[in-house]
């Protein structure tokens, strides 16, 4: 009897393994406030050397669709005043599998209507300008970067 349970409980594991959708690692962001500081300045440094643009901007819109943010604050780059960033990911991920289909995940942040947020933008494979997952900052975070911005030298 005892045998037969740790067969069911093993096969519910794999199972719940199985189904799980793999992309989930890829989606995944790094919680800043449970890493300490000077990790968390590395990384922003390294970003702020990638982005094309970095703004701060207040979002007017939010939907599943995308993210529509007013530019207050222009730090590094050109952009217009209205930026429409985080559109709904093009779903080519789509995989058929014994009767069922698995669709990638979408993992955009969700940003919050009349909320500002500093935000660094990249030129995608597409030529578009986005921002990426741990990108956005609010808050007493957005503050904290602000501190970290680099000096402009002349």
């Amino acid at each position: 009897m005892r045998g037969i349970r740790y067969v069911i409980a093993a096969l519910a594991c794999i199972t719940c393994l199985l189904i799980s959708p793999p992309e989930a690692f890829a989606c995944s962001c790094v919680d800043w406030r449970q890493i300490g500081d000077a990790e968390a300045h590395k990384a922003f440094i390294d970003d702020w050397a990638r982005a094309e643009v970095a703004v701060i901007g207040t979002v007017v819109a939010a939907s599943d669709l995308e993210t529509v943010v007013h530019v207050s604050r222009t730090f590094k780059g050109r952009v217009q005043k209205q930026r429409r960033i985080f559109p709904r990911p093009v779903q080519r991920d789509v995989q058929r599998q014994e009767g069922s289909i698995a669709m990638g995940m979408d993992c955009r942040p969700s940003l919050k209507v009349r909320s500002e947020y500093l935000i660094l933008l990249f030129r995608s494979n597409r030529g578009v300008l986005d921002a990426e997952r741990c990108t956005v900052w609010t808050g007493s975070e957005l503050k904290q970067r602000l501190g970290w911005i680099p000096k402009e030298r002349k």
